[in-house]
């Protein structure tokens, strides 16, 4: 609750108003009172312009003026300031200089005091011919003074005068002063070219426990000719108490209002019930950044309709400000949910953009309100939600409440105070519910609706690694429990885990067929995907589902919860992975697993036999890997996917592989495919994946380190490769050439392999080590499949005549993404040198 505090300071015909942002009590005084009585229906009026707070005007020339008007006191515990206006209107064809003009303040008791000039005045004192110019002045005055004790002379300089001054004309504040807007007038506020004309709706109340909320919406409209800055205005209502509270005020200081723009600022604040606000004053200040001084702007009635008129009733849409954009929001469904010692509340709040401009939703605090005043925390969860304009969006929240709370329960909507406690919390809204359905948590329900009936419920749920996140995977399925053909459900879901409502826009609905209607006892699948923090643990998971039936129109299916997550499957080293979805029947087996290295870490290699089961051509499914160690740690797998089509029961080479570090073990490790997912559809070959379903595992085999040492049938991925006679030859010095006698056999184990190879010979003397040019198979210039081939690599160094004496270590590498594994190595003893004649 903000703190108030009550002053007594010598008005005419008002009390003061406390200003606490500047300095502690500081209060502004209404030359009049306006009584103003609370009304349940007040008569729809037009509002009419108030004249000002016009004190009186001086004629200087016959066709230009000097105005005094906008006549304030701010006072606090030790002093009094007076805050007045000059405004300056030049209608002769010269230019008119203000510094042969000035002001001063008699007081009664023979005080005078020689006012300041305001920091916001404009910076020239020259007005042009046929312009108005405004320029504002304070001074400190004795605390005990009332507006009728002032007198404002205007004066200017005259050298044919004794004391080198003129006085022009002077003016006492009379009873009849009025600084105040009387309710529905508008008052337009003037500085330069600026016209903003301004005004105060009825104010609304709700009552809260102990405590009430109270609104005001102050409405600026420039009706000027050219763009004008919104300054930082200040707000504080003062109650005929004497009581003077800062309001909240929710709006972009400083914006730029163009011409024929409107902008209302929400204010609102929080108060004992108790305290009465009918005939209070609203305040409005502007504070200048620079010299941070506080200058009266203008001071307000306010009305207030009947109490707790602040509720939206049920089914009607309540309008949020943010940043300056409507917010439609409603209530969409409401379900109450009876536990064992309370009762769980969830609830659809619907919000619509009525803006034009993308904008984030605050991190209000939402409760429920009881009729009995008890409030109630509603959890709508903690991810930001963007509502882009006209773009309808929910979020869903969760609220537990005694067994025994009444209906006829509110939702109220606040924004929390600011860190920095300049702002304290106030309301934004506050909505009648409807009344509740009573349900149980069901994981199946059935459900009837002009088309038909069905049964829907959760099947499964699968927790799967997805980088620095994991994917919940919630299956979903629609039975047709009707007599015939039924359309199937347009259906939207929300997820909450442990009451935490998941963002929807960040949900996925993913249909696992192209049905559109579904024969009697049939049943069509959808997967709800989404992503959470991998360390998040919950202990129960509930889906609320919704059916579509139009543009804005949703109807409930129910609240579905889930207690139990899937394992993961995992075969067994020899097993196959088989996915069985309709038109996307395949089956992958391990054939290899090896072990490739680079300079700084290893590459995990497996290859897999995948086959196409489906009857027609097909290309195969598009698959996302991770590896599982034994630790349980997951890492992140890249999937060569094949992107040409495949016959029945045809193949194709699918490669697996994943960066691990120097020191990864590669025992007791497992390998998880799922079916790759993009917007929510199968992914194809060109899409970058975002999700995955239907994950399954197998356990692998023991990674394969053998190297082959005689040089017969090197197996190489689809390809045998036996080298029958190695000849080198040492010539230029220090060139050695290897001459290698070769078969190679293409195995034709896939239908399909896109996979390029590429082999590197090395030479070693155990000192110094030599590398060719890396080799392709089946490429121009590369190893060609065949019998009886030949084959010559040079390799070039300083030192390598020493294999002369010595002979070498020729050893083979495959090559693969940068990375090598030892197929073969031999020795050879014997190397020839190049006769010169």
């Amino acid at each position: 609750m903000n703190k108030i505090a009550k002053t007594t300071v010598s008005t005419i015909m008002a009390t003061s108003l406390l200003l606490t942002p500047v300095m502690p009590n500081l209060t502004a005084s209404a030359a009049t009172t306006n009584k103003t009585t609370a009304t349940a229906k007040p008569a729809v009026q037009v509002p009419k312009a108030f004249a000002g707070t016009k004190l009186k005007t001086f004629m200087i020339s016959s066709k230009s003026y000097i105005q005094i008007k906008d006549v304030y006191f701010l006072t606090n515990n030790q002093e009094k300031t007076v805050h007045y206006t000059l405004s300056v209107y030049n209608g002769d064809s010269r230019e008119l200089d203000m510094i042969d003009y000035w002001s001063e303040i008699l007081a009664t008791g023979g005080m005078k005091y020689r006012p300041t000039a305001s920091p916001t005045n404009p910076k020239s004192m020259k007005v042009a011919s046929n312009t108005t110019r405004e320029y504002s002045f304070y001074s400190k005055v004795n605390v005990k003074l009332n507006y009728s004790d002032l007198t404002f002379r205007l004066l200017k300089w005259d050298f044919n005068m004794p004391n080198y001054e003129r006085a022009l004309g002077s003016v006492k504040i009379t009873n009849q002063y009025q600084n105040v807007v009387p309710n529905n007038y508008y008052y337009v506020l003037r500085k330069d070219n600026e016209k903003l004309k301004t005004s105060v709706s009825q104010g609304a109340s709700l009552k809260m426990g102990t405590q009430k909320q109270v609104q005001l919406n102050y409405t600026i409209e420039n009706i000027g000719f050219f763009g004008s800055q919104i300054p930082n205005y200040q707000f504080y209502l003062k109650t005929k108490q004497g009581y003077t509270i800062k309001l909240n005020a929710s709006y972009e200081a400083n914006k730029l209002l163009s011409p024929n723009e409107k902008l209302d600022i929400p204010l609102s604040t929080k108060l004992n019930s108790t305290m009465d606000v009918t005939g209070a004053q609203l305040v409005v200040t502007r504070l200048d950044e620079e010299s941070k001084l506080e200058i009266p702007v203008a001071l307000y009635a306010t009305s207030w309709g009947a109490y707790n008129n602040g509720i939206v009733p049920s089914g009607k849409a309540s309008q949020l400000n943010i940043s300056n954009n409507k917010i439609n929001a409603y209530i969409e469904n409401v379900f109450l949910s009876n536990q064992e010692t309370t009762n769980e509340l969830s609830i659809s709040l619907a919000l619509n953009n009525k803006g034009t401009q993308t904008i984030k939703l605050p991190k209000y605090k939402y409760e429920i309100l009881t009729e009995d005043g008890a409030r109630y925390p509603v959890n709508f969860g903690e991810a930001e939600l963007e509502l882009a304009p006209e773009i309808r969006q929910e979020i869903t929240g969760t609220a537990n409440l005694p067994i025994n709370a009444k209906d006829n329960f509110v939702l109220v909507i606040t924004q929390p105070a600011a860190e920095d406690s300049k702002t304290q919390e106030y309301m934004v809204s506050a909505m009648r519910l409807p009344a509740q359905s009573t349900v149980t948590d069901v994981s199946k329900k059935t459900y009837q609706n002009a088309k038909g009936k069905y049964q829907i419920g959760i099947d499964r749920v699968e927790r799967l690694p997805y980088n620095d996140q994991d994917l919940v995977n919630v299956y979903l399925e629609i039975k047709n429990i009707g007599q015939k053909m039924q359309e199937v459900p347009n259906i939207t879901g929300v997820l909450a885990m442990s009451g935490l409502t998941l963002d929807e826009s960040k949900t996925k609905l993913i249909k696992l067929d192209n049905s559109i209607s579904i024969a009697p006892n049939e049943t069509t699948r959808y997967v709800i995907s989404a992503k959470v923090p991998y360390t998040y643990k919950y202990s129960d998971l509930k889906l609320t589902l919704n059916e579509t039936l139009g543009e804005d129109k949703k109807k409930s299916i129910g609240v579905f919860t889930a207690k139990r997550v899937a394992e993961i499957p995992v075969g067994q080293v020899l097993d196959s992975i088989v996915i069985d979805s309709v038109g996307r029947r395949s089956e992958a087996t391990v054939e290899q697993v090896q072990m490739f290295e680079s300079e700084n870490s290893k590459l995990l290699y497996i290859d897999l036999n995948y086959v196409n089961k489906e009857i027609r051509y097909s290309t195969l499914p598009v698959l996302k890997a991770y590896i599982r160690t034994k630790n349980k740690d997951y890492l992140e797998a890249k999937v060569l996917n094949n992107k040409n089509r495949i016959s029945p029961n045809g193949n194709s080479s699918l490669i697996v592989t994943a960066v691990v570090p120097k020191n990864f073990d590669p025992k007791d490790i497992q390998l998880i495919l799922g079916e790759a997912m993009k917007d929510g559809q199968y992914s194809t070959i060109e899409g970058e994946p975002d999700s995955y379903i239907n994950a399954k595992g197998l356990r692998l085999s023991e990674v394969d380190t053998a190297v082959n040492t005689s040089l017969k049938d090197i197996f190489l991925h689809n390809y045998s490769l036996t080298i029958n006679d190695i000849s080198s030859i040492i010539s230029e010095g220090s060139t050695l050439k290897v001459n290698m006698k070769y078969d190679l056999k293409k195995l034709n184990k896939y239908e399909s392999d896109e996979t390029k190879r590429k082999l590197i010979v090395e030479v070693t003397d155990g000192t110094y080590n030599y590398e060719a040019t890396p080799i392709e198979i089946e490429q121009p210039n590369g190893l060609k499949a065949g019998e009886k081939l030949e084959y010559s690599v040079e390799l070039k160094g300083t030192y390598i005549t020493s294999v002369m004496y010595r002979g070498y270590d020729l050893n083979i590498y495959e090559e693969y993404e940068g990375n090598r594994r030892l197929l073969a190595t031999k020795k050879v003893d014997k190397v020839d040198l190049l006769p010169i004649y």
